[in-house]
């Protein structure tokens, strides 16, 4: 494993994501069915971090992604179509 220093890349973007995991295909909460008095906390929903997207002038076709400030769900166990949704959360570049 290699330890890459950013230090002398330029910072090309940052971006702070903050928001909830979307229950709407959450079917279970604590074994018995999602309602509103059985559901995760916001504490437990929370989805969070911040990007900061570097490159280097004389590799042009590299990308480097710091991510920080990580808060995950707070789940003490998750599995199934919850653990897939929170899992698979991704970014898109688009090409200008």
């Amino acid at each position: 494993m290699a330890i890459i220093d950013v230090s002398n890349l330029n910072l090309v973007a940052t971006v702070t994501t903050l928001g909830e995991y979307d229950n709407a295909d959450l079917g279970t909460w604590n074994c018995q069915p999602l309602s509103a008095s059985n559901e995760p906390t916001v504490q437990q929903d929370q989805l969070s971090a911040t990007w900061n997207f570097y490159v280097d002038p004389s590799a042009s076709n590299t990308l480097y992604v710091v991510v920080s400030n990580v808060a995950d769900t707070q789940f003490d166990y998750i599995f199934g179509i919850q653990f897939n949704l929170v899992a698979l959360t991704e970014f898109q570049f688009l090409r200008r």
